[in-house]
């Protein structure tokens, strides 16, 4: 059989498509070997010309070996060992298409060595640009809609790396790797595993879009995150803010980030150990609340030992409250109460100093933070603390169980014990 040459280029819209190489057999369009180049505004452009159900992404551009057939309600393409960029990120990988029934089938795997996480910001839900009119005034949680119109026209089963993911002014996320499966509409990454600060990531993310809002549920643990890692500047001193452990287990429903926290039931889990903490240490780490609520508690010019430090934070519709938020120091306890409303964006919480030794602090009234996530503000409380019943007390107490969580493990933590108490009362729930 003769093989028959081919050159094609062709347009759509912003995309520029170009081939070159063999046809085996030009009356059932099988036996294609080409060479074909794509590029374009958007991935998700694609559908129109190819049917092929892609994320919206920065503008892109490959070339790679496309073999296979394109004989009608059998088409098999494979886009082998292609190369190319996505906004400033690279990509390569191959990919398999199948024109199966009820819907075509997309499999393979993709690698990239350097991403950037602001070409993944329309995947992710985060605010760009050209959203920039729906982010909700005041507000600092992610509202843009994840686009899921397209989710029951395809199938996908892809392994991804992605083994560094730049991140602005912030530490790149290392060896990220998941599978990512599409079907029937539902959408998992599992696992979903990278890590970050010298510590680990382990979860897993479902998204259903057969009913609308999306329904989600996310679990994971942190294993060994060295906060201090988080904030260059901090590190440079030589200086940690300890090593977090951690996990964490979200049902929800919602269409962009900020509707899923503001309609989310679980629960959170941290423990911190063997840090050091001062104004100067968060002031350089941008957490500005934090330098307030040390100031104001220990001073301007002390340098913190942290022995270690809980939270244990229940979710109901939205709402964050503290079953047990404590910090301990050499010299003292720190106890947080209140809760963290996701919904609305809104902080109500109460720090008590409890006494060690009531001469390492400068402020022994309650301090209360509140106010919206966008302008919290901190205070000194008028009166000694008082539990008040009301809607964040009401949430902690019927906060769902049902949510169970991987164990915190936490390395020598029973070497101290005011750290192992305060652990077991975080493991208990």
């Amino acid at each position: 059989m003769d093989d028959y040459p081919i050159h094609l280029k062709a347009r759509a819209g912003s995309l520029r498509a170009e081939a070159k190489g063999i046809l085996t057999n030009p009356r059932s369009l099988a036996g294609m070997d080409l060479q074909v180049s794509l590029q374009g505004a958007s991935m998700a452009d694609l559908y129109q010309l190819t049917g092929l159900v892609l994320p919206s992404t920065p503008a892109f551009k490959t070339s790679g070996r496309l073999l296979g057939s394109l004989a009608p309600d059998e088409a098999v393409w494979e886009y082998r060992d292609f190369d190319g960029t996505v906004g400033s990120s690279d990509i390569h990988g191959s990919l398999t298409y199948t024109s199966a029934k009820p819907r075509p089938r997309l499999e393979g795997r993709m690698l990239s060595k350097k991403l950037r996480l602001v070409d993944l910001a329309p995947l992710i839900g985060k605010n760009t640009a050209q959203d920039a009119s729906l982010q909700r005034k005041g507000r600092v949680l992610p509202d843009t809609p994840f686009e899921t119109g397209r989710w029951n026209a395809m199938d996908l089963d892809i392994a991804f790396t992605g083994e560094s993911i730049i991140r602005p002014a912030s530490l790149p996320i290392e060896n990220l790797s998941t599978r990512a499966v599409l079907q029937d509409g539902k959408l998992s990454l599992s696992p979903l595993r990278f890590g970050v600060a010298r510590g680990k990531i382990n979860a897993n993310l479902a998204l259903d879009s057969s009913a609308q809002p999306l329904k989600v549920q996310l679990d994971g643990t942190a294993d060994g995150v060295q906060l201090g890692a988080l904030f260059p500047k901090v590190e440079l001193m030589r200086k940690s803010f300890g090593r977090l452990d951690g996990g964490f287990s979200i049902a929800t429903r919602g269409n962009s980030v900020a509707s899923m926290l503001g309609h989310s039931n679980g629960e959170l889990k941290l423990f911190i150990r063997d840090g050091t903490f001062s104004k100067e240490m968060l002031d350089l780490a941008a957490l500005n609340i934090g330098s307030v609520v040390v100031t104001k508690l220990f001073g301007a010019n002390r340098e913190i030992q942290l022995r270690c430090a809980v939270a244990d934070l229940p979710i109901r519709d939205g709402i964050a409250t503290t079953r047990v938020a404590k910090l301990s120091t050499e010299e003292a306890m720190v106890e947080t109460t209140g809760a963290i409303n996701l919904r609305d964006e809104r902080l109500d919480l109460r720090i008590k100093p409890e006494s060690l030794k009531w001469k390492f602090f400068s402020l022994r009234t309650p301090l209360y933070v509140k106010g919206s996530f966008a302008d919290p503000q901190v205070g000194v409380e008028s009166g000694p603390l008082l539990l008040r019943a009301g809607a964040a007390v009401v949430a902690a107490v019927v906060a769902p169980m049902a949510l169970a969580i991987v164990p915190i493990t936490v390395p020598a933590a029973e070497d101290d014990a005011n750290c192992k108490a305060m652990l077991a009362q975080v493991q208990a729930h």
